[in-house]
């Protein structure tokens, strides 16, 4: 069974390194501040009437873990020319939340843009994270600072969301930096809009990691347009940091005219042992245009001779280059590459040796690590891979896509993968991304799990495979979850939820069950869920014992045992992907996890609640009625 558990490592295991630590961001319901600097009552921040003014003005010494601070962006837009400190600490269960008014319980006056001003570098950042744990900031607009977002020294668990980061002036939109290598601990950056000056002096990094652990970026939109000739612009850069997921961003450097060359997506100087993932990303880099200027590449993977090397994955991104003077991909150190899209637009004389793929490793990358990718130039001749590679004993360097397949045994596309964008053609390259049009080369051309899984059940002499792993309901609320020592390596938990997307565990489950029905010879029958779930109160909010099969639930509430009942949420998950270190019945057992927050409630107030599971195939029970008074 080794050799065969070793086959599935390779093929499908790094499949299961697509995991994201999910936070939920549900507010809490009790100890709101606010903050409007046009309020004109007490300046004690407890309602927008009697908000505090100014940042300043904030009394950190009251604000306790849970805590949320609403800013208020008035009608249309509010100015704040201060920089916004963050100076106490939240919890794992409760972290402290910074958010604009617009997602305050009544945002009505306040729901306009929240606008953090540097004044021109006359404050070093927009907003200021140094030495607290557990914030969440949400919702911001961050200008003119030296920096947008700076977190520093000693920092553990960070969610920057939803921020608009625009015209800074030196370093990054984002900043995190540790004090020593790896103080800077868990930031996630998601959903966020980070756009650089035209032409400015200076370092205008779209995001700077330095000295940081465990970084997770997804679903964010980072343009560096800095065409200043002495300029160092990079959209995501890091440097000796430990662990890495990027995934779902649309990273543009529209091109560098500067001997500093650069201009990177994606350059990331990662090691340890915590993995790096960079799934599912458009990168697109529009040329070294300086005559002498230093070498760039669309994503290169770092390395800055820090043992150990980290387990590394690049998977389903699109990596575009239109422009002399630019490689595709770079391994500094070796990493494993599938169903990548890997294209070179330009020719002439400063694109001919600038190869789609190229190792700057010193050694010879293994062929099998490099696995149906399309690789594409538009130049003709010349090579499309450099550096040196190797497969069953055969070694080859500097070489076409001739050696690459019928020589190396290598697999994969080389043909023009046909966009729907005319790179190099189109007015604003903000608006560049990856669509594909029908019929490209490139559709359903990659990796397939589902050939790996049927080629199992087929072959007489493969006794099964082993699928990592999977757990069922908690006792006492959420799920069981099986993490392999801290890392973002969780299990998987049926149906499939939205918190396992990155690694597509509802896609994958469906198809185990629709393989186990074939090897069956029978139909997928779909089933309501089973048994009621159970509904728990939690501290402040709700978690609760689910029902098998329910893809989501329905949580309802009523001043009275018997009805009517009010629909409080639906679609709600009790899938949170994270690492829960004990289980009842010990007595240090993690908390049950929250679930769900009744933002609504009323303090002092009795309130009826029931849950239900709900699928394709039906409702399972109600839950019984559970009474509170808060």
């Amino acid at each position: 069974m080794r050799s065969l558990i070793k086959q599935i490592y390779i093929s499908v295991v790094f499949l299961f390194f697509f995991i994201i630590i999910y936070r939920c961001t549900t507010t809490y319901a009790s100890n709101y501040y606010y903050v409007d600097k046009n309020a004109s009552g007490k300046n004690n921040g407890m309602s927008w009437e009697d908000a505090w003014e100014s940042f300043s003005d904030i009394d950190w010494g009251s604000i306790q873990p849970g805590n949320i601070i609403y800013v208020s962006g008035g009608k249309d837009s509010t100015i704040y020319y201060e920089q916004l400190t963050i100076r106490n600490s939240g919890t794992a269960a409760k972290p402290i939340t910074i958010i604009a008014g617009k997602y305050s319980p009544s945002p009505t006056g306040h729901s306009g843009r929240v606008i953090i001003d540097g004044g021109a570098q006359a404050r070093a950042q927009s907003i200021y994270i140094q030495n607290v744990n557990y914030i969440t900031v949400k919702g911001f607009e961050c200008r003119g600072g030296t920096k947008g977002v700076y977190i520093e020294d000693y920092v553990n668990v960070v969610i920057l969301d939803s921020l608009t980061i625009y015209e800074w002036y030196d370093l990054a939109g984002v900043f995190t930096n540790g004090a020593a290598p790896y103080t800077v601990n868990d930031v996630t950056i998601r959903n966020c809009s980070i756009i650089s000056f035209d032409y400015i002096d200076g370092q205008t990094d779209g995001i700077y990691s330095q000295y940081s652990a465990n970084t997770v970026i997804y679903n964010n939109y980072i343009r560096i347009k800095n065409q200043q000739p002495t300029a160092h612009v990079d959209c995501i850069q890091a440097h000796r940091s430990n662990g890495f997921i990027i995934y779902n961003n649309i990273i543009i450097s529209d091109s560098v005219n500067s001997p500093e060359g650069g201009g990177m997506p994606i350059i990331l100087g990662s090691e340890g042992n915590n993995p790096v993932i960079i799934y599912n990303n458009f990168m697109y880099m529009g040329g070294i245009w300086y005559p002498s200027g230093n070498y760039s590449t669309t994503c290169n993977l770092r390395w800055y001779d820090n043992p150990p090397m980290p387990p590394t994955l690049v998977a389903h991104n699109t990596i575009v280059s239109n422009g002399p003077r630019v490689y595709g991909m770079t391994f500094e150190y070796p990493g494993t590459c599938i169903n990548n899209i890997v294209v070179q637009f330009g020719s002439g004389a400063n694109y001919t040796w600038l190869v789609p793929m190229n190792n700057s490793t010193g050694s010879a990358i293994q062929v099998d690590n490099i696995r149906h990718n399309l690789i594409w130039k538009e130049r003709t001749g010349g090579n499309d891979f450099g550096g040196s590679w190797t497969r069953n004993g055969i070694t080859r360097s500097n070489f076409g896509w001739s050696t690459w397949v019928n020589i190396l045994g290598g697999t994969g596309v080389n043909a023009n993968p046909s966009f729907v964008k005319k790179f190099g053609y189109e007015q604003n390259q903000g608006f560049l991304d990856g669509r594909l049009k029908a019929g490209s080369p490139a559709i359903n051309q990659g990796e397939n799990i589902q050939a790996l899984i049927k080629t199992i059940i087929d072959e007489t002499n493969i006794a099964g495979g082993l699928i990592w792993s999977i757990r069922g309901h908690r006792r006492d609320g959420g799920w069981y979850y099986h993490n392999e020592g801290g890392t973002p390596i969780n299990s998987f938990h049926y149906p499939g939820f939205a918190a396992g997307f990155v690694y597509q565990e509802s896609r994958f489950i469906e198809l185990m069950k629709k393989e186990a029905a074939r090897l069956n010879n029978s139909k997928i029958a779909e089933k309501k869920p089973s048994c009621a779930p159970i509904l728990f109160r939690q501290n402040d909010g709700f978690t609760w014992r689910g029902a098998t099969g329910a893809a989501f639930y329905v949580i309802e509430r009523s001043e009275n045992p018997s009805g009517p009942w009010t629909v409080l949420a639906t679609g709600l998950h009790d899938s949170v992907i994270q690492d829960v270190a004990k289980y009842e019945h010990t007595p240090e057992a993690s908390e049950p996890t929250i679930l769900y927050y009744d933002e609504t409630k009323i303090k002092g107030k009795k309130y009826y609640y029931r849950i239900k599971g709900v699928n394709i195939a039906g409702e399972s029970d109600y839950s019984p009625v559970l009474e509170i008074t808060w």
